[in-house]
């Protein structure tokens, strides 16, 4: 189930869902860069006109996104990161910490029909207007 929040849309009475702390994530992929030995080439931190976070990380076998939900701490990995359409792809790393949810390309690419019962009011009309294919469009979106 999508939790409440998770696309970044809410109505003002809605509660507010704070943001995952930037620093933290940038720490968390340069813990990753230092323990497999890849590079950490960039990030992109601005939350305008998107709901994550991404870095840019090369490894031996090419370079490819790490993003993290701004408001839920669940990442995903792409090979190409566009306005249009995220690549997603399985994560390089074997990655086991707690603190994080890091999500499965068949979890990225499964239907998102039946699992949006905790979206709120103003994601419903995101999603409606927006028409995304995948819980990975809905989890890492675009939508200004």
């Amino acid at each position: 189930m999508l939790p409440n929040g998770i696309t970044g849309f809410r109505d003002l009475k809605d509660p507010y869902i704070p943001e995952q702390e930037k620093r933290i994530f940038q720490r968390f992929c340069y813990s990753i860069a230092t323990h497999y030995h890849c590079e950490v080439l960039s990030f992109d931190l601005d939350l305008a006109s998107k709901n994550f976070y991404s870095a840019e990380i090369k490894t031996e076998r090419g370079r490819f996104y790490l993003l993290e939900n701004a408001y839920y701490p669940w990442i995903a990995f792409a090979k190409n990161l566009d306005v249009t359409e995220i690549e997603f792809v399985e994560s390089p790393f074997n990655l086991t910490d707690p603190s994080v949810n890091v999500l499965t390309l068949p979890e990225l690419e499964q239907n998102w029909h039946d699992i949006v019962g905790e979206l709120n009011k103003a994601e419903l009309e995101q999603i409606k207007y927006w028409k995304p294919n995948i819980i990975g469009d809905i989890i890492f979106n675009f939508w200004d």
